[in-house]
Formats: structure tokens, C-alpha cells, sequence
């Protein structure tokens, strides 16, 4: 904004000359249009940490219609790829392109041909080269941390469906998993984890699983967050961010919609136990089960709460810095 006499010439988006507006000047006005432009910037600031860094961020720009097997790049600092698998479609999204869980018909056989029925997936069965997500900070446990995408939903999205899910053993087969999952039918969303203290609820068993360095056996607890949606109703066909943040100090899980506040929930999780085969999927669970009826794009999972309180949802993050930082 440049200023001339008693007016000011609004410069346009190319460069140009854009509208005139003319403004009374006041000696008084000027230090309080300064002081109210810092007041925003400082409850900005506040609301978004510069403490937290990008793990992964899959922006699924790759172009449109690729084949299976392609791979899916992650343009945070870690490299953990993915491999876009039979049940998954890359499509127009909010920034770019987006991921899409395609409709694809369920068999017994669900690593046919080597390759799961899942949307988006990185798994290490088969695959020595592969991280294991399980020993990395991809393993969410009872730390600070964020998961936070654009989600579109379809106007016939109702079953529940699979944001992200990481799983200890094979998909399809195993218990022991993390799952950041949408009800569409219930106004909800929901966390399932490892729980750091005994499983409660009426027919919650706790899980088994081989443990070398402890007893013959060691003992995780299944525990379920549900985070039931206040005020106005999950939006269909049309992108919303979603942001979820754990709180470790507070033991609670802390959900964001296009920037506000909409759900608490108590949790205090542990990680996932270690196992070499191990996987992470995206848009549906890591056996192809539980499909998003909609899209996701800009899937960011970070080490610390990204979001302090409520706030004006982000740009694309395809334009972060080069650093890892999650602040902007």
C-alpha cells in the first residue's frame, strides 16, 4: 500500500495501479491502525507453535490417473514414501492434486499380486529397505503431536472411514494399530491407540503380543477417543482442514475444523510395540477396509502441538521452508 496526499492507491495483484480510495488523514489513526495489525499478528503467533517440526507431509501432487505402484512422494525431511497401491486414485484437489480412495472389489486375497487393496500405503513386508514407521516418530504414542490434512467428504459419506492408520504386523491382521478415522453418521471423528494404563469398557481385552526383552509375553491396552463434533454438522463436498492435536501434559486429544475448536477428548497413549513388519496406510485401513468416501490432501503429521488454540487454517504447505518447521 503506498501512500500519496489524502489517499491511498491500493497497488493491484500484477503490479499495477489498482483502486483509489480517498481517507482524511488523522495524527491519531495511524498509530492505532498499527497497533490493531499487531494485535492480529500476535494472536496469530500465539496460536501456532514454531516449536514443531513436519515428520512427513505427503501433498500428493504426483499427476493425475498414475499407475499402481507409483510411488508417492514425501516432501518432509524423512523421506517416507509411499507406494500408491490398487484401492487409490491421484484427482483434483485443494492445493494441486489430492488422493482418492478408488471403489475396488474386496477378495480374500487381499495382497494380490504383491500389492494390498489399500489406498496409499508404506509397508515394510518384503521390503528390508523400507523404514519401519514403528522407530520413528511416526509411531504416535504419549508425546506432543499433530496430524492435520484437507478432507473433502462425498454427500454419501456415512460408514466410518480411515484418515490414517499404523499398524504393528500385518494389515489386516493385526490389533495393535493407531487409527485417526471420520464418522460422517455420528458427526464425529475418532482415535484409536494404545492405551498407557489398563483397558476399561465392558468387553475390552487386552492384546498380546511377543516381547524379547520382557517377559515371554508383553500386554497392550486398546483404548478408542471419540471426538463428537459441537455446533453445526460435518460439511459434505467441499474441503475442510482438519486438525488433530495431542496434548501430553493435559492427557487429551484436541480436534480443529477450518481452524476452530470442535471436540475434546481424554487420552494417554503409549506407542505401538515394535515389529518388523510393520505399515502405515492412508484413505482406508491397511487392508483395504474402512475407505474414505471423499478425498485427503496435505497430510502432515508433526512432533509438537502445531496449533495452540484457534486459528486462520494455512495456505498450501507445498511453499514450507526447507527447514521442517511447522510454523508459519
Amino acid at each position: 500500500m503506498k501512500t500519496i496526499g489524502n489517499f491511498f492507491v491500493l497497488v493491484g495483484a500484477d503490479g499495477g495501479p489498482g483502486r483509489r480510495i480517498f481517507v482524511e488523514r488523522s495524527v491519531a489513526a495511524r498509530p492505532r491502525v498499527r497497533f490493531a495489525t499487531s494485535v492480529i499478528l500476535l494472536v496469530i503467533g500465539c496460536a501456532i507453535s514454531s516449536r514443531a517440526e513436519t515428520i512427513a507431509l505427503w501433498l500428493f501432487d504426483e499427476p493425475l490417473a498414475p499407475a499402481p505402484e507409483t510411488v508417492l512422494a514425501d516432501a518432509g525431511p524423512r523421506n517416507f514414501f509411499l507406494t500408491l497401491a490398487r484401492g487409490g486414485e491421484i484427482v483434483p484437489g485443494r492445493f494441486g492434486h489430492a488422493l482418492r480412495p478408488a471403489a475396488v472389489n474386496q477378495s480374500p486375497n487381499l495382497f494380490e499380486a504383491g500389492l494390498p487393496r489399500a489406498a496409499a500405503i508404506l509397508s515394510t513386508r518384503n521390503a528390508p529397505r523400507v523404514s519401519n514407521p514403528l522407530d520413528s516418530k511416526l509411531n504416535l504414542g504419549a508425546d506432543d503431536w499433530t496430524i492435520e490434512c484437507w478432507l473433502r467428504l462425498d454427500g454419501r459419506a456415512a460408514e466410518e472411514a480411515v484418515i490414517l492408520e499404523i499398524g504393528s504386523g500385518r494389515p489386516g491382521a493385526t490389533e495393535l494399530r493407531t487409527r485417526f478415522s471420520v464418522l460422517p453418521a455420528e458427526n464425529a471423528f475418532a482415535f484409536a491407540g494404545i492405551a498407557s494404563g489398563p483397558a476399561r469398557g465392558v468387553g475390552v481385552k487386552p492384546i498380546e503380543f511377543p516381547n524379547p526383552s520382557g517377559p515371554p509375553q508383553g500386554l497392550a491396552h486398546p483404548a478408542v477417543s471419540t471426538l463428537a463434533l459441537t455446533g453445526a454438522a460435518l460439511r459434505r463436498d467441499r474441503w475442510t482442514h482438519v486438525a488433530l492435536v495431542h496434548r501430553r501434559a493435559e492427557r487429551d486429544l484436541r480436534l480443529f475444523l477450518d481452524g476452530r475448536l470442535r471436540g475434546v477428548a481424554a487420552a494417554a497413549l503409549e506407542t505401538l510395540p515394535h515389529d518388523d513388519e510393520a505399515y502405515l496406510a492412508i484413505g482406508s485401513d491397511g487392508a483395504g477396509r474402512c475407505r474414505l468416501a471423499g478425498a485427503i490432501d496435505e497430510l502432515r503429521i508433526c512432533d509438537d502441538r502445531v496449533y495452540l488454540a484457534e486459528f486462520v487454517p494455512p495456505a498450501s504447505l507445498a511453499a514450507r521452508d526447507d527447514s521442517g518447521r511447522a510454523g508459519r
